[in-house]
């Protein structure tokens, strides 16, 4: 029997190891296009005495070089695949301009800022108003002194003085 429990062949297990440095004796992988047709080795692991034709040797051959071929095929389309998916995911996310918060970001920022601090300063100004016409000076006072804390009576005046 020539195979030991769980699919080993004997082949595997009675091999010796490789010494450390040396070089193989036989064609490994797609080199065979370098050795002639009668140092190919078509029987392979199998020991067993089979006499092939040079014909049946030269379409093994071929097959060989086929999928060598085609191995490199695949292997370049898949590369060239990566690579764009790379692109076009790095084109999208654009990591470079996330990173950092940009100036147009900043000054969007500012002005919704701005924005606020004026509702609320009209807020208050329209309350103070109101408070005024009822006769509540203090509530009327505490709201106007409230609108000038969010803008101070200068800043107030310099926007005013741009306006015109």
């Amino acid at each position: 029997m020539g195979y030991m429990g769980l699919g080993m062949q004997k082949w595997i297990y009675t091999q010796r190891p490789r010494r450390p440095f040396s070089k193989r004796k036989r064609a490994v992988g797609d080199t065979i296009e370098h050795h002639s047709i009668d140092e190919l080795n078509i029987a392979g692991r199998t020991h067993q005495n089979i006499v092939y034709t040079e014909k049946e040797k030269q379409e093994v051959l071929q097959r060989i070089r086929r999928r060598s071929l085609n191995d490199k095929v695949i292997s370049a389309i898949l590369v060239i695949s990566i690579i764009s998916i790379t692109v076009i995911v790095l084109i999208n996310l654009r990591p470079w301009e996330s990173t950092g918060i940009t100036e147009q970001r900043i000054l969007e920022e500012q002005r919704e800022e701005l924005t606020r601090k004026n509702e609320i300063f009209n807020l208050s100004m329209n309350y103070g108003d109101s408070y005024f016409k009822r006769g509540d000076f203090e509530s009327a006072i505490e709201e106007y002194y409230h609108a000038l804390e969010i803008f101070p009576l200068p800043a107030r005046l310099n926007e005013r003085n741009s306006r015109t």
